[in-house]
Parts: structure tokens; sequence; C-alpha cells
């Protein structure tokens, strides 16, 4: 709506604070900024996979504020019924695939 009434956009966090104007765009992935940068939040909803199984899919982080350092993911296990979350540090992770949206762990699923 704020396209529309040009009504400032104090909520978004893709546009800055004030009103929304035709020079102002909203960020694709197509774009030509450095595709090595990608939003953390582009990942959530990503199935994380153990050296041996699947372990479910990344719902959440927890990052510390004064370092910006992800330090953990939260991943839920299980389906709608009987899900659990699982926090999982991040030190584990040893690769993503962002167009599998898949991403691997360093460790079976036992030790995890």
């Amino acid at each position: 709506m704020s396209r529309y009434f040009g009504w400032p956009t104090y909520w978004s966090v893709r546009v800055p604070t004030g009103r929304y104007t035709a020079e102002m765009e909203y960020p694709t992935a197509g774009s030509a900024d450095n595709p090595h940068l990608r939003s953390a939040w582009d990942m959530a909803g990503y199935e994380v996979w153990a050296t041996d199984a699947d372990m479910g899919r990344l719902e959440d982080y927890v990052m510390d504020e004064a370092s910006w350092h992800l330090g953990y993911v939260v991943v839920t296990t299980g389906n709608w019924l009987n899900s659990q979350n699982l926090l999982v540090s991040t030190r584990w992770v040893e690769s993503i695939s962002w167009a599998n949206r898949r991403i691997n762990l360093a460790a079976p699923r036992a030790s995890v």
C-alpha cells in the first residue's frame, strides 16, 4: 500500500525509511549485486542433511547481537504432528547448496 498511496514504509526492512518512489525497487535475486552475498532469511525452509540422513528443515537462527555472529541454527525435525526443534552449531555446517535449497552437515545424524 505504500507504493500506491506513497505512505512512509517504517515497517519494511527492504525499503529505506521514507517515501516509496518509482526509482526505488525491492532487491531481487537476479540483480547485478554480488552473488556471494545472501540473506540469512532466504535460507529459511532449506532442508538440513547430515552425512547419512535427512535431519529436517531450517526454522530459525540464534545470533549474537554484539558481534553479528550466527552461532546456531534451529532445525525442525519430524512432521507437523510430532516435530521437535534441534539446536545445531554453525560449525557443523559443511556446505550450502543454493540451487538445491539444502544445507549439508559434516557429521552423521546420531552424533548431532
